[in-house]
């Protein structure tokens, strides 16, 4: 298509463009869109490019009729192509006959001598020449400005030199030409020749600066890029795309490929936790700089997460110029942690000693060792500093050597740390080398025998662990309740002490959300005040200054070893607020908080946290019972959600002073099913145990008998039930409206009637409780009066001859009184009435709690004004046995049973020297040296001794009291060989050998003495007759009557009678005046050892109130114990047996068997041989206190007592012999039951029935499964049985 006409002044046009470039066939479509129904009146289409177009009409009327019919689109070859049409407009000037001036914008050209006027405006470029005022207009259509710019120059020089009177103006769409009617046509066509000739090209880049180039002119761009050439100018075009146009291919080539490397784009990623650089002024002061440079676009870009995009788009240079500049600023500002595996724990450990010893540099950051590898270290700080320490800590791995000497034998960590160390400093000095001093958990390396006198190798193995030493060795053992082996347990312990001296991976604390601070909390105060200022400082920086924190949010601490004094590798901080409400915003983000610590500590392969009780306390205000359930379910999701946790062990944190609240978390947390993943334990390890109702304790003050008790006061049977009330109203669930709910409506109007009359206490009738009165009473909400009150009660008892009272908590429930408190002022009550008081009457005190808490908190507190009650008892069995069920075995929960006569030998640790230097010959050298020096410094002695076979476990602690001193040696002890193993570093093992054998001396006759007290209130009863009552003495002043008795002179002994009066006893007499009798009374002395005859196969007892002798399976008795119990279990392969030499049970049991002689007669005592099964952890404690309900507590079919069955094979069931997980033993008793008479049981029985209505006294002796042919016996008094042998068997 072309021009139809040769001249087009006085045309009337349009300017079209399309969506798209059109190809021929939709450009002839397009023509046809023209077509007007005007007199014939024909059209004139021009072609500027592929989708922009001018048509042009004659007549103004044919133009008129296709704009008010303008198509919108054109449909050809099936596409549908927008179209926008726009009016040409014809502008028209009227220039005076000036003198001319140039003005160039952006042309770069300033002359005197040019005809033109350049200026622009906006985006429309008017280029000017001073002409007559009749002119005439016309335009060419562009498809961009650009066109114009490529040839202006050229354009311009052919104005001014041939068309003077002419006027052009450029806009982004088209070049308006006006002047005289004579030249404009000429003029026409040479420019549009000159604008036709640029050649333009769609390009694209590699990076994406579209909004870079929109901040630039394009012409000032174009020319800073490209500059100028004489065929024209080259303009990079972002308007529409990104294009290029040059005068010519060749330049419009170079152009392109120029442009492939003169510009780029960089991203810098910012995380959220890093964006607190960005606020700092220097950050601000940096970005200022850079932005101020024209060739560089900066801009950023927040992500959802909070993390930050920084672009920078530009000139390459400058970009990648400004790019490092950023990336260094970033690296000098935030802190990173990179982690390095240094493959040493050495020089770990180390690290700061070995690089200043051996001058390999300093590092820049601050360097924490990870708990989960030992041999790797974390370097934290920042980036430029972390990357220099990596290096340098890569070049120390290559640079530092080791070498390793194990020293097994005893003493050899005592010598180097002492008399050694002086000459290992010097050795070290010498040969420029570091020796570390440590303890190996693994054996040493086998070496050849250095003893002098003795080779430890013949020694037997070692036995386990007594529970001190392993105590003291080896830390807690998690005790497994959990049938599932597979899933870890956690242990949850709750320990009294100080936060900031636990030891944890990870110790957690609260910090408040509207003041973060550390010395705002007494927790977080006491953790700054222990860590020190560089904790306080690395605090600061975290929370970079921040007034406020998002409740329920963390705040991680990680910890560098020389910046804290804890004892712990990280902190983390739970973002708490001030309790609201139960269902308040305060919980939820508790519970986030703790929830999103776990998952913290699991995810970081953490495997303990110590943590206070977050929530309860001053500052948060939360109610201790609701802090203690909202930390125990978010345990147990956690669990639930993570069964495979690195978490092993979480300590709650108790100050002393909170037994409350150690109390209250302790029994929410009993109360919770954890689904057998998590055991509560005490600080010792041992588990935490629910109440059941009616535990109580027993405790006396002189006279008085008080007791706590777990249970509900409308249950209780005394004389007097003491209510608390305000005598007007009573909510639910108080003890006022328990007692008047139970008692009835009669006892409520009595006691509204009586109190009108204002006595101090009002007492009414029981109505429907089991008591004979109540005494209804009111601390008018003053703590201060309940000490009143209760003083008031007791001495209402004395005087109305009254002799039990039960009493609850005052002030513990609606008056919210802190129950320590009024536990204090109870106690002090009662023992102010006792002491002041010459009770008669009044005999007996409960106190009575149905909350657990309330329970615990009083019994703790009464224990300690009151001593445990004496059993009021007059029989000499029922003492015997009472007074050795007070005789507990220490931490008999933790002694693995071994036998009594495989005593443990204790624990020594392997001395590791490790040898770190940089030339490893040398270090070989200074190795051969230190095992040389120790040798020579080494010394074994044996002592042989028959007493050493028979050692109790306390006398043998006793014997190595002696090393107390002396850590450098060590004392073997070989029970079965009877022989003592001496070794260590001390010159003076000789003259220690001395002091054992004198020591052996000493043990003898202290074990005499102690048979003499022991037998003194046990098997020796001291007592005093008033007419037919006869009243034991207690134990203690016992053995001090008997020792005074058994001395050369008797006389008079002053002995303590109870807690507050002292008594004198004749003991040639045998009388004494007791003063609450005010009579003198006969003393009486009953050796109840003399009346029994032990058994004659017994071994002598050389002391001993406990032996276990094992039999030899050639002897007549180990074959009939193997026979009787092979008889059903054959299946069994028995591996010992030992004889259980009990003297205090086994006349427990004589007494016990006369008493059923005398009772039932001979025929009918029925002495049976039975077996029980049971733990190896129970053995200790049955070999010396008998059997206890506790170890069959699953056995409730036929009474709730001791079972024994008849057949050895149903006791050698793994149910009642579970197998020892470290011996692979099972533990059998065989033991002599007095069954008597005996009927069958049946579920719920306590104790065995009467054997007849008309003898309410007579009971049965025991119960069993049939009453005709037993299988199984239960009985509920410990004296009835003895463990006769104790049979170990796979």
């Amino acid at each position: 298509m072309g021009d139809r006409i040769d001249s087009d002044y006085d045309l009337h046009s349009l300017v079209v463009e399309s969506s798209k470039d059109l190809n021929e066939i939709q450009q002839r479509d397009l023509q046809k869109l023209f077509v007007v129904n005007y007199q014939g009146e024909e059209y004139i289409l021009s072609s500027i490019s592929s989708r922009l177009f001018r048509v042009s009409y004659r007549e103004e009327g044919a133009w008129n009729e296709f704009l008010d019919n303008k198509p919108l689109e054109l449909r050809s070859c099936g596409d549908t192509i927008e179209l926008t049409i726009r009016v040409e407009e014809h502008q028209e000037e009227d220039n005076m006959a000036l003198p001319c001036t140039v003005q160039c914008s952006g042309a770069g050209q300033n002359s005197a001598n040019n005809a033109l006027n350049v200026s622009t405006q906006s985006n429309v470029t008017s280029e000017t020449v001073q002409m007559a005022p009749n002119v005439t207009q016309t335009s060419i259509p562009l498809e961009s400005d650009s066109q114009y710019f490529v040839v202006r120059d050229s354009i311009i020089y052919a104005v001014k030199n041939n068309f003077p009177g002419l006027n052009i103006q450029v806009t982004p769409w088209e070049l308006k030409i006006s002047g005289g009617p004579r030249d404009l046509v000429q003029a026409r066509r040479e420019i549009k020749t000159a604008i036709d000739g640029v050649k333009f090209r769609t390009i694209a880049l590699q990076c994406n600066i579209k909004d870079f180039l929109s901040c630039w002119d394009k012409k000032a761009l174009s020319e800073k890029i490209f500059g100028r050439t004489q065929e024209g100018c080259v303009i990079l075009d972002s308007s529409r795309g990104l294009r290029l146009y040059a005068p010519c291919i060749t330049l419009l080539d170079q152009a392109e490929n120029l442009l492939k490397g003169i510009f780029q784009e960089r991203s810098i990623y910012i995380k959220n936790e890093d964006r607190n650089v960005i606020v700092s002024e220097s950050w601000t002061s940096l970005t200022e700089k850079i932005q101020s440079n024209k060739n560089i676009l900066l801009c950023s870009h927040e992500n959802e997460n909070g993390s930050l995009n920084l672009s920078l788009q530009g000139f390459k240079k400058d970009v990648e110029t400004a790019t490092e500049i950023i990336k260094d600023h970033l690296r000098l500002h935030i802190t990173t942690q990179e982690d390095l595996n240094l493959e040493s724990r050495i020089l770990v450990e180390n690290l700061d000693d070995l690089m200043l010893s051996f001058n390999l540099g300093e590092l820049e950051t601050g360097v924490r060792s990870l708990p989960s590898s030992g041999t790797s270290v974390t370097l934290i700080g920042p980036e430029n500093a972390v990357t220099k320490s990596m290096e340098l800590l890569r070049n120390v791995k290559q640079i530092i050597c080791h070498e390793f000497l194990s020293l097994g034998e005893h003493g050899a960590l005592y010598f180097f740390k002492n008399q050694g160390k002086e000459m290992l400093d010097q050795i070290s000095k010498d040969h420029n080398c570091k020796v570390y001093i440590g303890e190996s958990k693994e054996a040493c390396s086998k070496k050849e025998s250095r003893g002098r006198k003795c080779d430890l190798r013949t020694l037997p193995p070692k036995k386990e662990k007594s529970a001190e030493w392993q105590q003291s060795t080896a830390g807690y053992t998690m005790p497994v309740n959990s049938t599932d082996n597979k899933q870890p347990l956690i242990q949850l312990i709750l320990s009294y002490g100080n936060l900031e001296e636990k030891q944890a991976n990870v110790i957690s604390a609260p910090l408040l959300a509207a003041n973060p601070r550390l010395n705002v909390l007494n927790v977080t105060n006491s953790l700054q005040t222990k860590a020190g200022t560089k904790f306080s400082t690395l605090f600061t920086t975290i929370l970079n200054d921040r007034p406020t924190l998002m409740p329920g949010s963390l705040v991680e601490m990680p910890l560098a070893k020389n910046t804290h004094a804890l004892n712990c590798d990280s902190m983390l901080f739970i973002v708490c607020t001030p309790y609201d409400e139960p269902h308040g915003s305060s919980v939820k983000d508790l519970r986030k908080g703790i929830s999103d610590m776990l998952k913290k500590c699991s995810q970081k392969k953490m495997c303990s946290v110590a943590m206070p009780t977050i929530g309860a306390g001053i500052a948060l205000r939360f109610p201790n019972e609701i802090a203690a359930r909202i930390f125990g379910e978010e345990l147990k999701l956690f669990v639930e959600k993570e069964p495979n946790t690195s978490l092993k062990k979480i300590q709650l944190v108790f100050q002393k002073n909170m037994q409350c609240l150690f109390a209250a978390y302790e029994e929410t947390l009993l109360q919770m099913d954890f689904g057998g993943r998590i055991v509560l334990c005490n600080e010792d390890g041992d588990p935490l145990k629910k109440l059941t109702l009616g535990q109580h304790i027993d405790l006396r003050a002189g006279k008085l008998s008080v007791s706590v008790v777990y249970g509900d006061i409308v249950e209780e049977n005394n004389d007097v039930i003491a209510n608390s009330t305000n005598f007007n109203h009573w909510g639910p669930k108080t003890v006022a409206h328990s007692i008047f709910t139970a008692a009835g409506p009669e006892v409520i109007t009595d006691t509204q009637r009586c109190h009108s009359s204002n006595q101090k206490v009002v007492v009414t009738g029981s109505g429907s409780l089991n008591c004979k009165y109540i005494f209804h009473c009111d601390c008018q909400s003053s703590l201060l009066n309940i000490e009143h009150i209760v003083r008031e009660v007791l001495l209402k008892c004395e005087e109305s001859g009254l002799q039990s009272v039960s009493m609850p908590a005052f002030g513990t429930g609606v008056c919210r009184f802190d129950p320590e408190t009024v536990a204090k002022y109870m106690a002090n009550s009662i023992s102010s009435v006792v002491q002041s008081s010459n009770l008669s009457s009044l005999t007996s005190v409960r106190l009575v709690a149905l909350k657990p808490y309330i329970y615990r908190i009083f019994s703790v507190i009464f224990q300690k004004y009151f001593k445990p009650a004496q059993e009021a008892t007059r029989k000499s069995l029922d003492l015997l046995t009472a007074r050795l069920k007070c005789r507990q075995v220490q931490n008999t929960k933790q002694i693995k049973y071994n036998g009594i006569h495989e005593i443990p030998i204790p624990h020594h640790p392997i001395a590791l020297l490790s040898i770190v230097g940089t030339d490893p010959k040398t270090l070989k050298t200074v190795k051969s040296i230190l095992e040389s020096e120790f040798f020579n410094h080494y010394w074994e002695e044996e002592i042989e001794d028959a007493l050493l076979k028979s050692m109790s476990e306390d006398e043998i602690q006793s014997l190595f009291s002696l090393l107390k001193e002396k850590p450098q040696v060590q004392v073997i002890l070989n029970q079965g060989r009877g022989c003592i193993h001496i070794n260590g570093c001390d010159a003076n093992i000789p003259e220690l050998s001395v002091q054992v054998k004198n020591k052996l001396k000493d043990i003898l006759h202290a074990r005499q003495e102690d048979a003499q007290r022991d037998k003194a209130g046990l098997l020796i009863q001291w007592s005093y007759c008033n007419g037919a009552s006869v009243t034991p003495f207690e134990e203690e002043t016992c053995q001090q009557l008997e020792k005074k008795f058994t001395s050369d002179c008797k006389g008079t002994l002053t002995v303590d009678f109870d807690n507050r009066t002292q008594i004198n006893v004749n003991l040639e007499t045998m009388k004494a005046l007791i003063p609450n009798l005010g009579q003198e009374v006969t003393v009486v002395r009953k050796d109840l050892e003399s009346e029994t005859d032990l058994p004659d196969h017994w071994d002598q007892m050389n002391g001993h109130a406990l032996m276990m002798v094992p039999l030899d399976p050639n002897s007549e008795e180990y074959c009939k114990v193997h026979a009787d119990f092979t008889r059903t279990a054959g299946h069994c392969c028995i591996v010992k047996i030992e004889r259980v030499q009990n003297i205090y049970q086994y006349i427990a049991y004589a007494l016990s068997k006369k008493i059923m002689k005398e009772k039932n007669g001979t025929a009918k005592v029925n002495e049976c041989t039975l077996y029980y099964g049971t733990a190896s952890k129970n053995c200790q404690s049955i070999n010396y206190n008998g059997f206890d309900r506790n170890f069959d507590l699953n056995a409730t079919t036929y009474g709730d007592g001791v079972y024994f069955s008849v057949d050895a094979s149903y006791s050698a069931g793994i149910k009642f012999s579970p197998q020892d997980p470290e011996t692979q033993l099972r533990y059998i008793y065989q033991v002599k039951v007095l069954a008597g008479h005996h009927t069958k049981g049946r579920r719920g029985m306590k104790a065995p029935p009467c054997k007849s209505p008309s003898a309410p006294f007579d009971l049965y002796d025991s119960l069993t499964d049939n009453n005709d042919d037993p299988t199984m016996f239960v009985v509920f008094h410990d004296d009835q049985v003895y463990p006769e042998y104790l049979i170990s068997f796979r």
